[in-house]
């Protein structure tokens, strides 16, 4: 089992106790175990949150970095935040019945009173103009519909303090492989005979329909340099990053394989160029 698997595990022992009322000792003790066991090595999927996160913490003075997560789900990483120490961390999502549930952890933990997780409208982030010095998502935006598309990117501009940084991490229109759908190239079609294959394949059409929103990346990187500022693609640099395999989530041997390739000389350049437009993007953008 992975060290995200454990955290994970972990978790979701603290969100059964949060919603059945006992004591949180025993289970928030055990996730706070977990979390720092990862201290150090950060589960692959977040390294280029922690890259943010270091370079802040060297830029602050030694003040408490404010944390949003724009998309928390079920808040497992930005309770897996608190438990490493970071208690400027706030959580928001447009569903989740245990999500508000979870701030006795904040109360009764770690004696902070303020609601750090709960549901918002999906356009303004419950937090003063300026106040953050970090704002990120993964694997949200594709999930983000278009009339509220340039709310998401305005209003972390607006609570992004000058300098502070937006990490995202999105699933685009030309990753061949949805995992939403667990389908091949099918997103690629027009919307309307997509959505007809989904139906033949025995996909629930209408839900993905009203969730999955997949764009191209010009989309994301448009808005986040409108609205936000400069903004780094770190997406070949997760690529050429050795992963460490007894941490890594997915299949180990296409990970190394894409590592071993994207490596080569003056072919892992081509490759990583043409893998880049295939994979998840990983993006680094600077307020203005």
């Amino acid at each position: 089992m992975s060290d995200w698997s454990r955290i994970g595990k972990a978790y979701h022992a603290l969100v059964r106790a949060c919603g059945e009322g006992g004591s949180l000792d025993a289970p928030w003790a055990e996730f706070v175990a977990e979390a720092m066991r990862a201290r150090d090595h950060p589960p692959m999927h977040l390294v280029i949150l922690f890259e943010c996160l270091t370079a802040l913490e060297r830029a602050s003075g030694g003040r408490d970095l404010v944390i949003v997560e724009h998309g928390c789900g079920a808040g497992q990483i930005t309770v897996f935040l608190l438990a490493l120490g970071y208690r400027g961390v706030h959580g928001v999502d447009i569903g989740g019945e245990n999500l508000p549930r979870m701030n006795r952890v904040f109360r009764e933990c770690c004696g902070i009173g303020e609601a750090r997780l709960g549901l918002y409208d999906g356009r303004t982030l419950p937090l003063a103009d300026g106040a953050a010095d970090l704002v990120f998502s993964q694997q949200v935006l594709e999930h983000v519909t278009d009339d509220v598309l340039d709310d998401y990117y305005a209003d972390e501009a607006r609570v992004l303090r000058p300098g502070g940084l937006a990490y995202h991490q999105l699933p685009h229109r030309w990753v061949p492989y949805d995992s939403h759908s667990r389908t091949w190239l099918l997103h690629w079609l027009p919307r309307p005979l997509q959505l007809a294959c989904y139906r033949l394949f025995g996909r629930n059409a209408d839900y993905l329909d009203r969730i999955l929103h997949l764009r191209a990346p010009g989309a994301h990187l448009r808005r986040t340099r409108r609205f936000i500022g400069p903004v780094v693609d770190k997406t070949i640099e997760r690529l050429t990053r050795l992963p460490d395999m007894a941490r890594y989530e997915g299949s180990a041997t296409l990970r190394l394989a894409i590592y071993r390739l994207v490596r080569l000389p003056v072919v892992g350049r081509v490759a990583a160029f043409a893998l880049k437009r295939l994979t998840m993007l990983d993006t680094v953008a600077t307020r203005r």
